[in-house]
C-alpha cells in the first residue's frame, strides 16, 4: 500500500460558462434544495436527462415540489425510511445504463448530505476504470456567516456510514479520530464527545472557500469542547476546502504516520466541512482503507436547512476515476 498521489484518482477543474457550453452529458443528477448554487449548476449543465433527487432531510412537501417541477419526474425519497445506502443505490441505478455504455455522467454534490456522497462513491466503485464528473458550486457567502445554521433539529445518532465500516477492537485499545472541521460546531462536538477517549486530529479547511470563511470556521471551532488531549495544536492539519484530491493526500499522510507509530487499530474518520472535503475522505477510504480497521463516522441530524448561502462563487468539476 502506497501513499496517495493527490491527483492519481482525478482532476480538479474550475468550470466557467464557456466550458459548460462545450460539454454535454448523458445524465445529470442533483439533490434539490432552494439554494441558488444548485439552480445555477442545473441551468449550466447540458444533459439529455436531468434528474432531481428529493432527500428527506430538507423536509419538502408535495405542494412545494409541484410548484417547482410542474409534475416533472424526480426520485422521491421523502416518504421512505432510507439511509444513505438506499439513497445511493437509487441514484446509481439511474446512472447504470449510461455508465455501462460509456456515456458521460455528472453528479452535483452541492445539495447532497455528506453520507450520501460517501455511499454514492461506494456504489460507483463497481464500475472500475470509468470516470464520473462531480460538480460543486461554492457559496458567494454563507447567509449568516459563522452563525449560519446548517443542521436543524436533534442529532439522532452517531454511527458508521454504510459501506465504510471497519472492524474494531472492543477493548481499551487506543482510538484516533480524524475530523474535518467546518462551521457546524454542534455536529463537531457531538462526534468528539462520542469518541471522548480518542486522540483527535483536526483537518482544517485551508485554503478555505474564501478568506473570511476560514476565520468564521475557527470562531465556531472555539465553541467546541475538546478534552485536554484532543485540543493539542500539534494535531492540526490543513487541506484545501475545494480540492478533494489534496484532502485525500493529507489523510493518507496522517494515516501512514499513525501506522509508523503503531496507532492504527481503532481509527475513525469524520468529514464535517465542505462537500468537496467529504468527496476527498471517500476517495481516500475506498482506495486505501477498505481492508483496514478504520470507519467513517457521521452525526445524523433529522433536518437540514434548504438555503444557507447567498450568491454563487466558483464552480468546480472533479473528474474522479472509479
Amino acid at each position: 500500500m502506497a501513499q496517495i498521489d493527490p491527483y492519481a484518482w482525478g482532476v480538479r477543474h474550475k468550470a466557467d460558462a464557456d466550458w459548460f457550453e462545450r460539454n454535454k452529458w448523458d445524465v445529470y443528477i442533483y439533490a434539490h434544495n432552494d439554494t441558488s448554487r444548485v439552480k445555477a449548476l442545473k441551468d449550466l449543465i447540458d444533459a439529455a436527462r436531468k434528474i432531481p433527487v428529493i432527500v428527506p432531510e430538507y423536509g419538502y412537501t408535495k405542494t412545494e415540489l409541484d410548484a417547482v417541477f410542474n409534475s416533472s419526474s424526480y426520485i422521491d425519497l421523502r416518504d421512505e425510511i432510507v439511509d444513505e445506502n438506499e439513497v445511493a443505490k437509487k441514484v446509481v441505478a439511474e446512472l447504470d445504463t449510461s455508465l455501462r455504455s460509456g456515456g458521460r455522467v455528472a453528479i452535483d454534490i452541492t445539495g447532497f448530505m455528506r453520507p450520501h456522497i460517501f455511499s454514492i462513491l461506494f456504489h460507483l466503485k463497481k464500475y472500475p476504470g470509468l470516470y464520473v464528473d462531480f460538480f460543486y458550486a461554492e457559496p458567494g457567502m454563507y447567509e449568516k456567516k459563522e452563525k449560519t445554521v446548517f443542521s436543524c433539529g436533534h442529532v439522532r445518532e452517531v454511527r458508521q456510514v454504510s459501506g465504510f465500516q471497519g472492524v474494531h477492537e472492543e477493548d481499551d485499545a487506543e482510538e484516533v479520530l480524524v475530523v474535518g472541521v467546518g462551521y457546524d460546531n454542534g455536529l463537531i462536538s457531538r462526534v468528539i464527545n462520542d469518541k471522548e477517549r480518542a486522540k483527535v486530529y483536526k483537518i482544517l479547511p485551508f485554503p478555505s472557500l474564501s478568506a473570511d470563511m476560514y476565520q468564521q470556521g475557527l470562531l465556531q471551532l472555539d465553541k467546541c469542547s475538546f478534552s485536554e488531549s484532543q485540543s493539542s495544536e500539534s494535531l492540526s492539519h490543513y487541506a484545501s476546502a475545494k480540492d478533494p484530491f489534496s484532502v485525500a493526500s493529507e489523510l493518507s499522510r496522517i494515516y501512514w504516520d499513525l501506522i509508523q507509530k503503531g496507532l492504527k487499530k481503532n481509527v475513525y474518520l469524520c468529514s464535517l466541512a465542505t462537500k468537496p472535503q467529504a468527496l476527498g475522505f471517500a476517495i481516500f477510504y475506498l482506495n486505501e482503507l477498505e481492508q483496514e480497521p478504520v470507519s467513517v463516522l457521521f452525526p445524523y441530524s433529522s433536518n437540514y436547512s434548504k438555503e444557507t448561502s447567498q450568491n454563487v462563487g466558483d464552480i468546480w468539476r472533479y473528474k474522479v476515476v472509479m
